[in-house]
């Protein structure tokens, strides 16, 4: 699958916007403040319908104007051609194929892409929220199953931690959000443990490992076998341990266990013992950023075996975020899918791609 085209109406920036892009590397160039990053956050959007900036549908529309339209020409797997479009008002937005008001899966399924931000060089280091992201990311790429749930468990969360901060609710009450956050959270724990399993194939050639606590953490101490993870299972862990930490989150007025709880540590060979080592304790900065490239190596990959199409790269400024090492192993990824990159002026080893240049209105 591939981006071929790209039309803005009133997007940021943006007045309107034209471009062609190609099949394998694009490159676009230009000083800051030009809205490069704007650009890739809009093929972002046809990608996975949501911005991978904070603040909504709001913030997407050009000052002074009601109505934004990001549009993409595609080409999927076999050549087919079609048309998506998003269009976006400040508090709503609408989707479109071939003209036409899709719903959100079936837009979904037709482009793909992997987003490579600045911040994403920290998933290592950072709070394990960004680590959560990465896996609910990728699943939410391959099924729109795991996105309601999502949606959905989130939902269940915010009315169980309402009804906690009351503190004198109705025991029927909590037993009602206790099945609900269970039987949705144990959906979200065995699709996680899966990716990981399925990530950790593609890793470990190179030396790399990742490890799943699952929130309550008694579930990963307990099923050890790939198929004692299932939801029934899962749940009535989840169910047992809300039971037993019922009097800590009154007194709290939130709930401290489920899916919102996990983490996930990166692990990596340090020296020529062999051993893997958690990477945010051991790793230099340079170690830990080439984890991360490994990371988006092994997440296309799975993705494309999912899909049975690999999904578009999108890098946004990250060049001047790595070393040398972390370079020269990120630029032979480039064209293995169609990629996509935004920089100040083309970097080495890019020259021959197709650059698209932008300058201050």
């Amino acid at each position: 699958m591939q981006l071929n085209a790209l039309r803005l109406h009133n997007f940021r920036n943006f007045g309107t916007f034209v471009a062609n892009f190609d099949s394998k590397i694009t490159v676009l160039v230009g000083p800051n403040g030009t809205g490069k990053s704007n650009l890739l956050e809009a093929i972002h959007l046809l990608s996975s319908g949501n911005s991978f900036r904070p603040g909504g549908s709001r913030y997407l529309v050009r000052f002074g104007e009601t109505k934004a339209v990001v549009e993409g020409g595609i080409s999927d797997s076999q050549g087919l051609k079609v048309k998506i479009s998003m269009v976006l008002q400040r508090s709503s937005k609408q989707y479109l194929v071939n003209g036409k008001v899709s719903d959100q899966e079936d837009f979904l399924s037709r482009f793909q892409g992997v987003a490579f931000l600045p911040r994403h060089l920290n998933i290592i280091t950072g709070n394990p929220g960004l680590r959560r992201k990465l896996l609910d990311d990728v699943l939410s790429g391959v099924s729109f199953a795991y996105l309601a749930t999502l949606s959905r468990y989130r939902q269940v969360l915010r009315q169980r931690n309402r009804l906690l901060s009351r503190r004198n609710f109705r025991g029927a009450e909590m037993v009602y959000w206790n099945e609900e956050l269970a039987n949705l959270g144990a959906g979200i724990l065995v699709e996680r443990r899966k990716l990981v399993a399925g990530f950790n194939k593609l890793l470990r050639s190179l030396r790399m490992r990742l490890d799943y606590y699952p929130s309550p953490r008694v579930i990963g101490r307990e099923l050890g076998l790939e198929s004692e993870w299932n939801p029934l299972t899962v749940a009535k862990y989840i169910i047992q341990k809300l039971e037993q930490t019922a009097e800590r989150e009154r007194e709290l007025g939130f709930t401290i266990i489920g899916p919102q709880r996990d983490d996930l540590k990166v692990m990596g060979q340090m020296d020529q013992t062999g051993e893997l080592r958690d990477l945010s304790l051991y790793g230099s900065r340079g170690q830990q950023r080439l984890a991360v490239v490994h990371l988006k190596s092994a997440q296309l990959s799975w993705l494309e075996s999912e899909l049975g199409a690999r999904p578009a790269l999108l890098l946004d400024d990250v060049f001047s975020e790595l070393d040398s090492l972390a370079r020269a192993e990120l630029i032979p990824l480039f064209s293995k899918q169609q990629t996509i990159v935004t920089a100040l002026e083309v970097p080495d080893g890019l020259k021959d791609s197709t650059v698209i240049q932008l300058a201050r209105e």
